[in-house]
């Protein structure tokens, strides 16, 4: 710092207070810290003593623009902070105070379509900026302010070396404070035009612009309090600032979420009118109470929808029986599984559906919302329930719902019919194909049917119908379809099941059907015939179900009731031609044939790339976090620097086309973190780079354009999510790898 000192009355000796007087953390309840925190019966007035006409003026600001005022606030408790760390005389820090807490009085003069412009201001509106210090000075002079005071507030925006200054002359040590602070503030806080800086991106500003904008003495010195801020000073600068003991600034260097940007008297209070409209204009019921379940809001959609006035339920505990609450099934939620007395207990949103009775006796459907409501700190204060009247949306589920029965189930034995049957024994065989799975089809057909009709009836036959099938139902499996295949015919498709499986349930329904009494039969029985197959590859949606319904032909020509099965090695023509294909692969061509890439064990890297994201790791971290989510991808291991999916292209968030098949690739991602010097300039700027590559997960389909092409729409998928690109040449000679500390220190 240039040897230079302060002549203006009250501030002589501050100078050596502040680089000379500096106490380590421990010495903070020291007699000096002690001396400057009020005691608990001067508290009370400690604020409105100090300030006395200058909290009108602030309060003035705080009417023209509030985010200034709030401005103000911060600037002047930082000083606060830094004075008490280095032990300032309570007399100049009072001063050193007031000038951080008017310094932007003068900007009451400038047009509120500049204040409040939402972005940079042109060259014209920031001439017009710059002359607020004389505004302030103006108006302070006539609140017989310490000229001290006035000095340093008059010469606001002047640089440490003063070279952009045309008249050169002696900086007071209270203005050259008030700049750093003054920046320090606006670069932690989150700007329209920019995000807030962190507190270490700001001191190193700080320091860059150290001797020429700023006293670089005075910035080592502000450093220190930074760094050292602990509780017992954030206590001494809340007892400075605030009528509650039971608040401290803990958050004093780490704004803008703990910012104060109330308005006046009067924008608070068009704010509440604006509040109040908005929720009494909401068609969803709102409905806010606090941890003690005492009601606080009650909107007048929530009046609508349960009948209860707002003026008779403010205030009153909430229970889930006032409105009458009961789950989908109409009966009534207790108080611990209430929606709201789990988020308070949890903090966490949920969604459900919700009958409530309203006055008329009415159970009306409601979709409802119940979410933790937080204060400042991340402080719980209650929880809030949107009610919104589902009804229509109920009725149009149920109205589809029967649609899609209507268009899937059989009428009589209420089981899947002929079109849903076609419709997934496609699915089933495809599946098969792509994914080599194991599965099979059984047919059962009731013998002697039309003897049923003849001899007891056509409601006899009916009914014998409905048993069959539910019988069908009853010994299938979960994950079997079972479906009406025509008359007496029905149809079971087994997943994950081979063809000795398939025998197996077929002899269980068999013997169980032969001894089953029907009352329609007056106590007789009757039994049915069945054909099984297994599918295979290089069957279609036909090919299965005729094996099955050769299997079938034969039980009913060898004497009924019986399961006779026709494996695919029957079918001479399948069989050939999958030995005719073998045959006629050329000895070195088996990995570019289809059946040498069935065998192959290979993994093969389709997609390979090197990306660049500005994001750091941590931000990286939780982008990939909602990828996988997004991507319903499947976590196969985790370490420090990489993570490998999988990943199933049926859910994976990439434009398909009706011709591609799913298909499930291996992600490989690896995280290595970078420094990019940016040109022109010897600034640093921390970016993550991303290696990918992306391999089938099974080495088996024989299309590898369509392995490459889905391959590379999820690459372009993970570009997409991440912000990432392909590293130039040009980008990637400025990279500088970061290396983590380890043992040899590096």
């Amino acid at each position: 710092m240039a040897e230079a000192t302060s002549t203006t009355p009250g501030f002589s000796d501050l100078k050596s207070e502040f680089l000379l007087a500096r106490p380590s953390v421990s010495e903070l309840s020291s007699p000096v810290l002690t001396n400057l925190v009020p005691s608990n019966n001067q508290r009370g007035t400690s604020v409105a003593s100090r300030l006395g006409v200058y909290s009108s003026l602030l309060l003035s600001i705080r009417a023209k623009h509030a985010p200034t005022a709030a401005h103000c606030i911060r600037v002047a408790q930082s000083i606060s902070a830094w004075g008490i760390y280095h032990g300032v005389e309570h007399t100049d820090l009072e001063k050193l105070e007031l000038t951080g807490l008017l310094h932007d009085l003068g900007k009451i003069g400038i047009p509120e379509r500049i204040l409040q412009k939402p972005g940079r201001l042109a060259p014209e509106e920031l001439a017009i900026v710059d002359l607020h210090p004389r505004v302030g000075v103006e108006i302070l002079k006539a609140a017989n302010i310490d000229s001290s005071v006035l000095n340093s507030i008059e010469q606001i925006g002047v640089w440490f070396d003063q070279s952009n200054r045309i008249r050169q002359g002696h900086l007071p040590v209270a203005q050259r404070i008030l700049s750093i602070a003054d920046a320090f503030d606006a670069m932690t806080s989150e700007q329209v035009y920019r995000p807030a800086m962190s507190v270490k991106q700001s001191l190193a500003e700080l320091e860059r612009m150290g001797g020429t904008q700023f006293d670089p003495d005075l910035v080592l010195s502000f450093r220190d309090t930074v760094l050292n801020f602990n509780e017992e000073l954030a206590k001494a600068v809340s007892a400075r600032w605030s009528l509650d003991p039971s608040k401290t600034l803990v958050h004093l260097f780490q704004t803008p979420e703990t910012q104060d940007c109330n308005g006046s008297a009067a924008i608070e209070s068009l704010n509440s009118v604006f509040h109040q409209n908005m929720m009494n204009r909401m068609n969803d019921g709102v409905i806010f109470i606090d941890t003690e379940f005492r009601i606080l809001e009650w909107n007048q959609a929530a009046t609508r929808l349960t009948g209860l006035n707002r003026s008779s339920i403010l205030h009153t505990t909430w229970t889930p029986d006032l409105i009458g609450l009961c789950d989908e099934n109409g009966v009534a939620v207790t108080n611990d599984k209430c929606p709201l007395a789990s988020v308070l207990s949890t903090h966490k949103t949920s969604l459900a559906r919700y009958r409530i009775q309203t006055q008329d006796g009415r159970l009306l459907m409601l979709q409802t919302q119940a979410m933790p409501i937080f204060g400042n700190h991340g402080v719980l204060r209650g929880g809030a329930l949107l009610m919104g009247d589902a009804s229509d949306q109920v009725s149009m589920e149920q109205k589809m719902l029967d649609l899609h029965v209507r268009a899937t189930q059989d009428p009589l034995t209420k089981i899947a019919n002929r079109s849903e049957l076609n419709r997934q024994m496609k699915q089933l065989v495809d599946r098969c194909r792509l994914e080599n799975i194991q599965a099979s089809v059984l047919i059962c057909d009731i013998d002697y049917f039309k003897r049923i009709n003849d001899t007891f009836g056509h409601a006899a036959g009916d009914e014998a119908l409905i048993v069959f099938a539910s019988l069908l139902k009853e010994l299938s499996r979960e994950t079997d379809l079972v479906a009406r295949y025509g008359g007496e015919e029905f149809v079971i498709l087994c997943m994950d099941c081979d063809l000795n499986s398939a025998i197996q349930i077929g002899e269980t329904i068999r013997s169980k059907l032969r001894a089953t009494p029907l009352d329609a039969l007056k106590g007789k029985t009757m039994t049915a015939s069945y054909g099984v197959s297994q599918i295979v590859p290089g069957d279609d949606t036909d090919s299965a179900l005729e094996r099955a319904d050769q299997g079938l032909l034969q039980a009913k020509q060898s004497g009924r009731d019986k399961v006779i099965a026709v494996p695919a090695s029957n079918d001479a023509t399948v069989e050939s031609a999958l030995n005719a294909s073998v045959a006629s692969e050329p000895p070195n061509a088996a990995k570019s044939s289809w059946f040498g890439w069935l065998g192959s064990s290979e993994d093969k890297v389709v997609v390979s790339k090197e990306l660049l994201t500005n994001f750091l790791r941590e931000m990286v971290t939780e982008k990939l976090k909602g990828f996988v989510s997004d991507s319903k991808a499947e976590l196969v291991s985790v370490e420090a620097d990489r993570v490998e999916l999988r990943i199933d292209t049926r859910y994976a968030p990439i434009q398909r086309r009706d011709s591609d098949r799913s298909l499930i690739y291996n992600l490989t991602i690896e995280l290595s973190d970078f420094e990019l010097a940016v040109s022109r300039t010897s600034q640093l700027s921390r970016v993550t780079k991303i290696k990918t590559q992306i391999t089938p997960s099974r080495s088996r389909d024989r299309r590898t354009e369509n392995v490459i092409d889905q391959a590379k729409r999820i690459e372009r998928s993970f570009e997409t999510y991440l912000s990432a690109y392909e590293i130039p040449d040009t980008i990637r000679e400025r990279l500088i790898p970061v290396y983590k500390e380890g043992a040899d220190g590096r």
